[in-house]
């Protein structure tokens, strides 16, 4: 019986809703935008604690939704900015380029990024990538909500101020005389991780003493440094590397004549646009010759 009853209140629920055609639109409408958002809203918050800071934001501009990082990178919770613009987020100097971005920028697997500053609650500033994910409302063809990344590349920046040093530093050293190098008794190196080969010019092959145009791999240079150091030096570089940080490091390295000389390295990580490490760039000094 109550099968009967039920069958009937639907059809007379469907016969009112068909009878008024707006109201069928604005409920598909609704529906439509729910389904959007509680999709966008799943996919967000199964990224609660991922380090690049995501918020939602409507067709109104208004933030919808917060993850934990923004109140780590940006000093707001989600509380404080529900409701709110991005004005609290980007720079008024950056708003119209963000804005532009964010609406006309290009969908697809591999999304386009901005580069801009994000504007922390006490005012300070660093550097941001910006990657937008647009929500569609599938009867009205436009953008219900939109998922924006922010990512903090204020470690990358760095990085990349250190590497511009660094070959600044390297581009003088090639230009000396070999006269000058020997005198210097230093030499530059790098090492392209993806193909593990070691590039070097005239001083670092003096110090390790190679053959000329010798190939070289990053397994190779490790057999050379003495057994007592290799434990210390390899904990260094995987520190480096896992923290795409510079690095700086002494260690003795041995020859086929049983002699042993005291070199310092330093390197510096270069990162692709995913922010994985794929060279080291660095320069060696030789310290001192033939010790214990």
């Amino acid at each position: 019986m109550w099968i009967f009853i039920s069958i009937g209140l639907a059809i007379i629920v469907i016969v009112l809703l068909w009878k008024n055609n707006k109201r069928v639109s604005n409920i598909k409408k609704y529906i439509n935008i729910s389904v959007q958002y509680i999709r966008a809203t799943n996919i967000i918050k199964s990224m609660l604690f991922v380090p690049e800071s995501i918020v939602t934001v409507n067709d109104l501009g208004e933030i919808t939704y917060a993850n934990n990082q923004v109140e780590n990178d940006f000093g707001w919770t989600e509380a404080d900015l529900k409701g709110e613009r991005m004005s609290l987020l980007i720079p008024a100097k950056h708003l119209l380029d963000f804005e532009f971005f964010k609406k006309n920028h290009s969908d697809g697997d591999d999304p386009a990024h901005l580069e801009i500053e994000g504007q922390k609650k006490n005012n300070g500033f660093f550097p941001i990538e910006v990657t937008v994910g647009k929500w569609y409302d599938d009867e009205l063809k436009q953008v219900a909500y939109y998922t924006i990344i922010l990512k903090n590349i204020s470690h990358r920046k760095d990085n990349e101020a250190v590497i511009k040093i660094a070959r600044e530093v390297i581009d003088k050293l090639n230009r000396l005389s070999v006269k000058g190098l020997e005198i210097l008794r230093a030499g530059s190196w790098s090492w392209d991780m993806i193909n593990d080969n070691v590039e070097y010019d005239e001083g670092f092959r003096k110090i390790f003493r190679l053959r000329s145009g010798e190939f070289i791999t990053a397994r190779d240079l490790m057999d050379m440094i003495h057994a007592d150091d290799l434990d210390k030096s390899s904990a260094t570089l995987k520190v480096a590397i896992e923290n795409k940080i510079p690095y700086t490091m002494e260690y003795r390295i041995g020859h086929k004549n049983n002699t042993k000389d005291l070199v310092r390295v330093s390197g510096v990580p270069e990162l692709n646009k995913n922010g994985n490490v794929i060279r080291i760039n660095g320069g060696i000094i030789l310290v001192k010759e033939n010790v214990a």
